[in-house]
């Protein structure tokens, strides 16, 4: 199973851009008849980011959901309707996990996503893979919140993603923090050494609203 995100930069009356977006995730979930996940940004995007998320089989899946929609005239009109809210180019990303299983339940309203990403350096991927998926057993066991190993199939090649989900803000806050002050945790970071390429980490906190 892939997950598939949508990243869309939301521009004008953030208000209306809001149910603008709450407007066309429901609709989409409606024709497809498949959870959608739409989750605000709070931290590592611009103001106005969300991210529409949703599990797949794959490429003949997504060919297969985006026949639909194409043919769905309410979709286009959404689309259409949406031009005023439309700020920089959106971006799509498809990526599977390495260690474990992206899961049958789908994260309720409110549940906070943090995610973080590098670029494994030349010559180094092996070693990143296995170093990543050591952290993300060693996090879960010391935060209490699953972290699976995402690769993501296009985009900046030997990218490596770390995906946790936590069932609220509070519960985020307190994994957070419990893996922040973990002398383990931090050794591991440190080991990573030349890993992977100076500069490319990033980490992103969003919650489920829709």
């Amino acid at each position: 199973m892939y997950l598939f995100t949508r990243s869309v930069t939301l521009s004008g009356s953030l208000p209306r851009a809001m149910a603008y977006a709450v407007d066309i995730r429901g609709h989409v979930a409606d024709v497809l008849g498949r959870d959608i996940g739409l989750w605000s940004v709070g931290f590592g995007a611009p103001l106005g980011t969300v991210v529409f998320s949703a599990r797949t089989e794959g490429l003949a899946d997504l060919a297969a959901v985006n026949a639909t929609l194409m043919a769905d005239q309410a979709y286009l009109d959404r689309l259409e309707g949406g031009a005023e809210f439309r700020g920089a180019p959106g971006s799509d990303s498809l990526g599977r996990p390495l260690n474990g299983e992206l899961g049958d339940d789908d994260p309720p309203v409110g549940a906070v996503a943090v995610y973080t990403s590098a670029i494994a350096a030349g010559g180094h991927m092996t070693d990143a893979v296995a170093w990543g998926i050591e952290v993300a057993e060693h996090a879960a066991d010391v935060g209490g919140v699953q972290v699976l190993v995402m690769a993501p199939s296009f985009g900046e090649f030997g990218q490596l993603g770390w995906l946790s989900v936590a069932a609220d803000a509070a519960a985020a806050q307190a994994s957070l923090e419990a893996v922040a002050a973990d002398e383990g945790y931090i050794k591991m970071i440190n080991d990573a050494g030349d890993l992977f390429v100076p500069g490319t980490g990033h980490r992103m906190m969003s919650t489920r609203i829709a």
